[in-house]
């Protein structure tokens, strides 16, 4: 839901996010004039992953690691375990 990056990427130019809801609203920030460039540039491919997935992950951490991280946090972990990340990586 938080894919303002990655439909950014996609289109080649800045774009807005929308203000559906997430799970991960840590997320929920915009690319801008410094940090756009960088995306545009350097970041080859920008993996997404649904609310289910970051959920997961995020409980997940608390069951193996007993930490407790903000859903925003799993999402790295999401993109890990997602089959998009496993298929290429």
């Amino acid at each position: 839901n938080v894919d303002d990056a990655y439909r950014s990427k996609q289109k080649g130019e800045l774009v807005g996010h929308d203000d559906r809801d997430s799970v991960a609203d840590g997320l929920k920030t915009l690319l801008g004039s410094n940090t756009w460039p960088v995306v545009r540039d350097l970041v080859d491919e920008i993996i997404t992953v649904d609310e289910s997935e970051i959920k997961n992950a995020t409980a997940l951490i608390w069951g193996r690691m007993k930490l407790c991280i903000e859903p925003s946090a799993g999402v790295g972990v999401a993109c890990v375990l997602s089959e998009a990340f496993r298929a290429k990586y």
